[in-house]
């Protein structure tokens, strides 16, 4: 029960998200159709076969007048076409091209498009990243529309990640604006998505109810795209219906979904919303312990989603109903078939593009949301702890494109070595945190907690490369890059294990000796000096020295020893560089 609430939360999350949303841009592009009436076009049934018609019969000359949206129509026409890859580099290059000649409602409408695309892969990070882009292009054109739909797609990728808290603050913004606008439809998506919450906790008579208030708010909306959205919704709550008849008499619901079915198979985006509604129908079949249809209703959705030629990311969309299939088939009492269906599922965890996958989706999780170090290492440790929860499913998730395409997620078994993935993310983190992006060694914010964290018997040292600009602007920076990074190289072969360098700034690096007098700490820098002196350059007439200034910590703060030592490096400035000046500190 538990495997298959989890799978129903994966499953439906995104049914009223990516069905779903109304596209009302504004006039751009083409003499003969808007964007805005070709969005109308497809939420007409049978009607969206006029796109490809006159995509056929105009392309050269849309071509020619207006490439952006050359590229968009051939994206949404090899979407009919189950093409996703095609489409997929379609709107990339529709978008470069929208944001270059600054036509900004197209750029919208592609951006939704790859936001589309790139959920039927579980990309959380792209969604984002496409995600935001959209949001600051809705509030630069005050497009509220936009603005909701992008709320609702960045609240989405954060409760795949398993941060509700995150994604219901980001649906509330998204709540908000509709009431402002008195828009009944995107009132109706949250209460859809709050009843998928809800079922998702076993709370089946909150879900029904929620479904229900969603259902009465599209019906009040008077246009094509609805439709999508009240087919998904309807079978959500007959899915949440089957769970709580005491009977366990499948016959009425069953009919209905079937009715579902033939309505959905009159829309453009019949091929994933069929596929869509077969999973869902055999997850009523399985409730009511009819194992054997439930497989046939599997296999019509394998069928379907096998004839989708899909983008090359890390996660097989096949793999979510080989699991649904899998189960069936065990409980069916076909345990050869299960067996054979749950090592594929297996084979397809081990690709090691599924971890880089995660690597990429949390990297773009963070930049969007986190601001410091500590929220960081807390988001990656909030990932962690959800994996803990020996959920076996990440969150698979079925999504359906604004047109009502099928979007079939990933969903993948939490293995032991997942959670040691996520502890070395967490560590590179850390490490990323606290050095130096060149050179490698500490950035000056870790240096200078090391030199407080010092007991007063510590030398501390400050190296200044010597003419260093003079270096940029005769050779350049990429050769001041290089000096730069072959200077740190020969400070720390010079230093003992268990010395500190770090980062200052420019050209200038602290050292931290750890338990070293000032004569001891001079005696080091000596040798600094002397092998940077005797670096071998391959450019003609460079050569590298530095000006040290060297010092004893005693009971002063890291800023107080910096000023010390930065007026020791001045002091061997201005009597000629290239050698060590000292002081013991006072």
């Amino acid at each position: 029960m538990n495997k298959q609430i989890l799978t129903f939360k994966c499953l439906i999350i995104f049914i009223l998200t990516f069905l779903l949303f109304p596209l009302s841009y504004e006039s751009a592009a083409t003499k003969e159709w808007t964007i805005e009436e070709i969005e109308q076009q497809l939420v007409k049934d049978e009607e969206y076969k006029e796109i490809i018609e006159y995509f056929n019969l105009h392309k050269k000359q849309i071509k020619q007048t207006n490439t952006g949206m050359y590229y968009y129509l051939n994206g949404i026409v090899q979407v009919i076409n189950n093409d996703y890859n095609e489409a997929y580099i379609s709107f990339e290059k529709a978008l470069a091209r929208s944001m270059d000649t600054n036509q900004i409602d197209l750029a919208i409408a592609v951006l939704k498009q790859l936001v589309l695309l790139n959920d039927v892969y579980a990309d959380s990070g792209s969604l984002v990243e496409y995600g935001n882009q959209l949001l600051q292009l809705a509030k630069q054109n005050e497009d509220v529309e936009t603005e909701m739909f992008a709320y609702n797609t960045i609240g989405l990728a954060f409760y795949y990640i398993a941060n509700d808290d995150k994604a219901a603050e980001l649906l509330d913004y998204m709540l908000l604006l509709a009431h402002e606008q008195d828009n009944t439809f995107y009132q109706g998506i949250y209460y859809a998505i709050i009843g998928h919450i809800s079922y998702s906790y076993q709370e089946f008579e909150t879900a029904e109810t929620y479904y229900e208030e969603a259902l009465t708010l599209f019906g009040a909306v008077d246009s094509g795209e609805v439709i999508n959205v009240n087919i998904m919704t309807e079978a959500s709550l007959l899915l949440t219906k089957s769970q709580l008849v005491e009977n366990k008499d499948s016959d009425e619901i069953v009919l209905e979904i079937d009715k579902l079915i033939k309505q959905a198979d009159k829309r453009y985006n019949k091929t994933g919303m069929v596929a869509l509604l077969y999973i869902l129908k055999g997850q009523i079949e399985q409730q009511f312990t009819e194992h054997q249809n439930a497989v046939t209703s599997y296999e019509k959705s394998e069928a379907l989603i096998k004839s989708i030629n899909h983008v090359p990311k890390a996660f097989d969309p096949e793999r979510t109903i080989h699991f649904l299939l899998a189960k069936a088939h065990y409980d069916n009492g076909d345990y050869l078939q299960a067996a054979d269906l749950f090592m594929g599922i297996a084979e397809m965890d081990e690709n090691p593009d599924v971890l880089k996958n995660i690597d990429e989706v949390t990297s773009k999780m963070r930049s969007f949301t986190e601001k410091d170090l500590t929220d960081r290492i807390s988001t990656l440790t909030m990932l962690q702890e959800a994996q803990k929860q020996q959920i076996f499913w990440q969150r698979t998730v079925l999504v359906i494109f604004v047109f009502g395409i099928i979007i079939l997620l990933r969903a993948f078994i939490l293995k032991r070595k997942e959670n040691k993935k996520v502890n070395l993310l967490k560590n590179e983190l850390y490490i990323q945190s606290i050095t130096d992006g060149l050179t490698g060694v500490y950035n000056r914010k870790r240096i200078f907690e090391i030199l407080n964290s010092e007991k007063e018997n510590c030398g501390v040292a400050l190296i200044d490369i010597d003419n260093f600009k003079l270096i940029n602007d005769s050779l350049g920076y990429l050769v001041g890059d290089e000096v730069l990074k072959k200077v740190v190289e020969t400070i720390q072969t010079s230093i003992r294990q268990n010395d500190e360098v770090g980062r200052y700034g420019g050209e200038e690096f602290l050292i931290v000796f750890k338990e070293t007098n000032l004569h001891e700490a001079v005696s080091i820098v000596e040798r600094v000096r002397k092998n940077v002196e005797s670096i071998q350059w391959e450019y003609e007439g460079l050569k590298t020295t530095i000006s040290v200034g060297v010092s004893t910590k005693s009971n002063k703060d890291a800023e107080e020893v910096f000023k010390k030592v930065d007026n020791l490096v001045h002091e061997a400035k201005r009597t000629g560089k290239n050698k060590v000046v000292f002081n013991e500190a006072k």
